[in-house]
């Protein structure tokens, strides 16, 4: 039998031990606050996004875009298939409540998301430099989004695999990794970048393989479009739904926006604008230490892509939750720093976790 003395001596075993502890917490006094509040704690936990996974679980999507005046409103069509379909069938054969179930998985596959991110860190540096990503994962600001039914766990799990298969030259693992991917969220796209870099490599030695593997990767998102576009009759379905629902579109002009908000007048923008600054600030000097990192040429490439799609995301920006989807900023940081200066990061990054995680089950004002 395997005592809790051995158990901790396995590979990335304090991150692990974290992780789960932050988990039953969170639960716990989440499900505290939510009955003294007179709420369900199933109902807080599948709150924001979880709201509308859950209800694909039960009622699938729309065969006619809800409209007012002209304008799509909020629906189930933004919202990519692959991680509802899962908790669906899963709730399917076991029975269980499809919301534990999601909350279950969610946890599940953040904790798979972690000892990927640590492997891959691993693989390109030291033990010692990979123990060091996995407790930043584990305690960066964003991480209490694995305590919600989201799909970030299922997300960086593919992209992470998607990324150790092109570094071992296996382009259709790659591929296929990639595109279930995207089949789980549009922030997939970004892998897009490292991929076709490989690929413009890969041409010199006349190997088309990589270009077929970086052809891959969008489809699982161009197989959700036309699916909307069979199901509704509409093929800017997701657009509309985005754009009418959520004004959520592409904006280069977003994080100049962000930034002069706050600038030119720091008392009046709300509590969500002033997070947007801060984590806009921070995506600028992230781009900078991932492109200084020692990371290979790829994973600079991805960590830029991705930083770059999320800050021109209007009206959503550079949040939180999109630092753990940015896996080479992690990376990034513990190979940077160690000793000292990384308990001190690790120390802040804890705080802001704390604080995020209280204001997001406790206030409307932010959301995650």
């Amino acid at each position: 039998m395997i005592t809790i003395k051995e158990l901790r001596t396995k590979p990335y075993a304090k991150a692990i031990e974290v992780y789960l502890v932050f988990r039953i917490l969170t639960a716990f006094f989440v499900s505290v606050g939510a009955l003294i509040g007179g709420h369900s704690p199933l109902y807080v936990l599948r709150s924001w996004d979880g709201k509308w996974y859950n209800l694909i679980v039960l009622h699938g999507y729309p065969h006619v875009l809800p409209t007012v005046n002209g304008l799509v409103q909020q629906n189930t069509s933004a919202f990519s298939p692959l991680w509802p379909m899962i908790i669906r069938y899963l709730s399917w054969v076991s029975f269980i409540n499809p919301i534990v179930l999601g909350l279950i998985l969610s946890a599940t596959t953040g904790l798979l998301a972690t000892l990927a991110v640590a492997k891959l860190t691993e693989r390109l540096s030291e033990r010692e430099t990979a123990e060091r990503a996995a407790m930043l994962f584990v305690l960066s600001p964003g991480a209490f989004i694995f305590s919600m039914i989201y799909c970030e766990g299922l997300l960086i799990s593919l992209m992470v695999l998607s990324m150790i298969a092109l570094f071992d030259r296996r382009w259709w693992r790659a591929g296929v990794a990639a595109a279930l991917a995207t089949l789980t969220s549009p922030a997939a796209l970004p892998l897009v970048a490292p991929f076709a870099y490989v690929a413009f490599k890969e041409l010199k030695n006349r190997n088309w393989k990589p270009l077929l593997a970086t052809a891959m990767v969008p489809l699982g998102f161009i197989g959700f479009i036309a699916f909307l576009w069979h199901q509704t009759g509409q093929f800017l379905a997701w657009n509309r739904t985005e754009r009418d629902g959520w004004t959520a579109y592409a904006s280069l002009r977003f994080p100049f926006h962000v930034l002069a908000n706050f600038l030119f007048d720091p008392i009046r923008p709300t509590l969500q604008w002033h997070m947007l600054f801060w984590c806009t600030i921070f995506a600028g000097v992230a781009a900078w230490l991932v492109w200084q990192s020692k990371l290979v040429i790829e994973l600079r490439i991805l960590g830029i892509a991705f930083i770059a799609l999320f800050i021109s995301s209007h009206p959503v920006g550079f949040r939180p939750r999109f630092w753990e989807i940015t896996f080479p900023i992690v990376m990034a940081l513990a190979m940077r720093y160690s000793g000292e200066k990384y308990r001190r990061l690790v120390v802040i990054s804890s705080v802001l976790l704390v604080i995020l995680t209280i204001n997001n089950f406790s206030s409307p004002a932010i959301f995650p």
